[in-house]
């Protein structure tokens, strides 16, 4: 089977490029395992493959490429002088990620290559997911879906606070070091929801009042992202009713455009055009790609000019603000399919009541 490091090489053969300079975190976890604090790989059409790193995870970068198409180089007091011995070529890719003084400091010390600065190359590869990958996306999503309903069941009190329930949530998800938490969750309690991204602050639930959770584990660095919303009380806002059925059948009917070779702005566009006149309260993009990352490729929006590949995972999440009041989002994280898309969060999506 190719390797990611293949795949990269197989690219540069079209391309007047002696080889690729990585140092993006998860691209260098994409194309070689290695998950320290520290690591830069060198892939290149002729010479060798090399993973760069120092003494701390020397042990580990040693064992990680045992067998492999890449070779543990040490970055020492003597590495730039070893790694240009190693340069097959005179002109290599670089991220643009990097920070201007990075950039600068590399263009120093290796005078003798020219650096091509190229934009979200590696990442456009890692968007069609193996099968390996999207198993550990399923597990990370399995494990939210698996504690959410009785977590809010145990948890939602009158008085409880916004950063209380988000605390606890975390360590629910964590599950005893067999997860990660993807991201800072979003645990907003009645007009706080109006805010997309907002961080829970020491807010007091109150009786008949609505909650949304936005929430997602990591499993092996790759992530899972879900929003679901509560009504806490027995007397729900028929107002709040009212625009959540809205948003939910825009949702659902929208999410059936989702499959392999779909222009993704016009999900986002059948989206909208469903909420009628409510859409001026959706004010964000439809959903973004899931993987190494919580956000990355590709952007599903309105002004994208992407297509969709098949096995990507991306989120559906419509939302709709109204400041004061609420906010609703509907989040669900799916895999593109030929012929639509399979659903990875399980957790019902119909408004979830919690009687105090």
């Amino acid at each position: 089977m190719i390797t990611n490091i293949q795949k990269i090489q197989s690219w540069l053969e079209t391309k007047r490029l002696s080889g690729y300079w990585v140092t993006k975190p998860e691209n260098v976890r994409w194309l070689t395992g290695y998950e320290g604090h520290f690591g830069i790989v060198l892939i290149q059409k002729k010479g060798r493959n090399l993973l760069i790193t120092d003494s701390r995870y020397s042990t580990f970068a040693k064992k990680l490429s045992k067998g492999k198409d890449f070779d543990f180089f040490c970055y020492d007091q003597n590495f730039k002088e070893n790694i240009k011995k190693e340069f097959s070529g005179s002109v290599y890719a670089i991220e643009d990620s990097l920070t201007i003084a990075q950039l600068k400091n590399i263009e120093k010390s290796f005078p003798q290559i020219k650096w091509r600065s190229l934009s979200q190359k590696i990442e456009g590869f890692r968007r069609s997911k193996s099968k390996d990958e999207l198993q550990k996306i399923a597990t990370a999503q399995s494990n939210v879906d698996d504690i959410f309903r009785n977590f809010f069941q145990k948890h939602l009190k009158v008085g409880v606070t916004e950063k209380e329930i988000e605390y606890k949530l975390k360590h629910a998800i964590e599950a005893e070091g067999k997860f990660g938490h993807a991201f800072e969750y979003v645990i907003a309690f009645g007009e706080n929801s109006a805010c997309p991204h907002y961080h829970a602050q020491n807010r007091k639930l109150r009786l008949n009042e609505n909650v949304l959770i936005d929430c997602g584990a990591t499993y092996d660095g790759y992530c899972s992202d879900m929003t679901r919303n509560f009504w806490f009380g027995g007397k729900v806002d028929p107002e709040f009713q009212s625009k959540y059925d809205l948003l939910l059948h825009a949702q659902v009917e929208s999410m059936k455009e989702i499959k392999v070779g779909v222009k993704v702005k016009n999900i986002d566009k059948i989206c909208r055009e469903l909420l009628g006149e409510e859409e001026k309260s959706f004010t964000h993009s439809y959903g973004h790609g899931v993987g190494l990352e919580i956000h990355e490729a590709p952007n599903l929006s309105g002004r994208s000019k992407e297509i969709l590949l098949e096995n990507e995972v991306v989120t559906s999440e419509p939302g709709l603000y109204y400041e004061g009041k609420f906010g609703i989002r509907i989040e669900d994280l799916v895999i593109v399919k030929k012929d639509g898309c399979e659903v990875l969060s399980n957790t019902p999506k119909e408004l979830i009541i919690i009687k105090s």
